[in-house]
């Protein structure tokens, strides 16, 4: 009782009176006996099943919902400027399928203009003999809204509950089976190509192709993997692991019971880091002063970008073979791209050889590491 006082008393509140009563008085709408009752009985159907041969089919009562009964504030008012909003009671909870909503009202009489059921999640028979879970919502009611009240009235209703196709359980427990998947994670890096790897060492300018970019092994990368079903919008794993020393990657995936193998897609993302030293830019340029090519290092501080793979659709065979992303290649972000060395025409430091087309970075892989 003192919950629906407090209730009320902050509606009155809210619709504060006026010398003219512009709303009931306050003791009007909190005084024991000015309410309506409203109690409805909540009830589901757990689905046809058998037992010892015998078809059964009935209504069970719906035990621990949470429903809401609204009436709107211009209903306290007298006046013409009716405020807005609703006032929500809460109904409380019998135990035994049955919710009691006390509404406070006077003399005036109030509507109650909608009753709202929280879903809730029921044991269901999805055949005769094997069970599962469903969300069940209202599908009819027996009190005709809005419902006109006034103290001292009592209304009694029935609420039938039905599943709703629409919601899918979120009480999942997890499947005792799982799927592998597994990869390899590389980084870039920019190495010198030589045309003949058995020249003499001394002869190393000369013996220059140019700068090549390779993938090396990333080791203890954090991989965050993501799992979730395209028949399940709502829901989604997330788990995390790291590459191994030679950049590898392989982790035993699990989903929920509810989900259907062929509907689970997987995508795996590299996370961003800093490494532990900068990278190591290497230049290749010709020095027209000596009529020769050279080679040089400069350290660059930067990051290498996350990489993800676009989400790749599990199937049954998974379970057997699991899933193999190949491998996810990171590439490098420089903080201050302007004052690496390359070609100005990139946007990159130029060298000193204003004009030289031939002061810029090797490209071997598909464009310069910093287009």
């Amino acid at each position: 009782m003192k919950k629906f006082l407090f209730v009320a008393m902050a509606a009155a509140a809210m619709v504060a009176c006026t010398p003219k009563q512009s709303a009931m008085d306050l003791d009007e709408v909190t005084t024991d006996g000015n309410y309506a009752t409203v109690k409805v009985n909540a009830y589901y159907n757990p689905g046809e099943h058998e037992v010892n041969g015998t078809t059964i089919n009935e209504e069970k009562v719906a035990t621990g919902l949470k429903m809401v009964a609204k009436v709107a504030y211009a209903d306290y008012s007298y006046s013409t400027a009716a405020p807005a909003g609703d006032l929500k009671i809460a109904g409380v909870d019998n135990g035994d399928g049955s919710y009691t909503f006390q509404i406070p009202c006077g003399d005036k009489g109030v509507k109650v203009k909608e009753i709202k059921v929280e879903p809730k999640q029921y044991e269901r028979w999805s055949t005769t003999t094997k069970m599962d879970t469903a969300y069940y919502t209202v599908t009819a009611n027996t009190l005709a809204l809005p419902l006109s009240v006034s103290k001292g009235q009592v209304e009694l209703g029935k609420i039938t509950m039905g599943v709703d196709a629409a919601i899918l359980p979120t009480d999942y427990s997890m499947n005792e089976k799982t799927f592998v998947i597994k990869g390899k994670v590389t980084k870039v890096t920019e190495t010198i190509d030589y045309k003949d790897a058995d020249a003499d060492p001394k002869d190393k300018a000369s013996n220059v192709n140019g700068i090549e970019l390779k993938y090396v092994k990333a080791a203890d990368v954090t991989l965050e993997v993501t799992v979730e079903s395209t028949a399940d919008t709502e829901k989604k794993l997330v788990y995390t692991t790291t590459t191994n020393e030679d950049g590898e990657f392989s982790y035993d995936v699990k989903y929920y019971t509810t989900w259907d193998l062929d509907d689970i897609q997987v995508t795996v993302e590299a996370k961003s880091f800093v490494p532990e030293s900068n990278f190591v830019h290497r230049v290749f340029k010709y020095k027209t002063e000596e009529s020769a090519y050279f080679t040089a290092t400069q350290s660059v501080y930067g990051f290498y970008k996350k990489a993800a793979t676009a989400p790749q659709k599990s199937a049954a065979y998974a379970e057997l073979i699991g899933i193999n992303y190949g491998e996810i290649q990171m590439t490098f972000e420089a903080e201050d791209k302007a004052s690496i060395f390359g070609d100005a025409a990139l946007g990159l430091k130029d060298g000193g050889n204003a004009g030289d087309t031939s002061n810029k970075l090797y490209k071997s892989i598909g464009g310069g590491l910093w287009d």
